[in-house]
């Protein structure tokens, strides 16, 4: 089997998230950084700024294709919060909502993987969400 059908059995991004209703977080942007990616598959996190739904959001996204797993994103969402940790707290304390979010796309039935340890995201609050979509 070639690597190129290899790389098509699954895909997964993770979403990192900041929102706030009033606070204009373009401000932030320029202190708050995406973790490099530790996964030599996965391309650079994609952040941006701005307004959404009446929310202003800061957010990075991070790709990876087969045969990296889904879990390398959970631990990339850690570093991201551990680096970032003073901040994060700041953002919360000040009304922020911080949200993570795994959308795993798979052409196989399952897939597994194990959850690496978050204590930073827990000790900040941040929520994980995982989705799983087959066909």
């Amino acid at each position: 089997m070639s690597s190129e059908v290899d790389s098509n059995h699954w895909w997964a991004s993770a979403h990192f998230q900041i929102t706030h209703p009033s606070c204009d977080l373009s401000e932030i942007a320029k202190y708050v950084r995406a973790s490099d990616s530790v996964v030599a598959f996965a391309a650079l996190p994609e952040t941006k700024f701005g307004m959404n739904k009446g929310k202003f959001f800061w957010s990075s996204d991070l790709k990876v294709k087969s045969p990296v797993r889904p879990n390398e994103l959970i631990a990339w969402a850690e570093r991201t919060a551990l680096e970032n940790e003073k901040l994060l707290i700041d953002l919360v304390t000040l009304g922020s909502s911080i949200y993570v979010y795994v959308g795993i796309h798979s052409n196989v039935l399952a897939l597994g993987f194990d959850l690496p340890q978050t204590p930073t995201l827990l000790k900040l609050g941040i929520a994980v969400g995982l989705e799983y979509f087959s066909p």
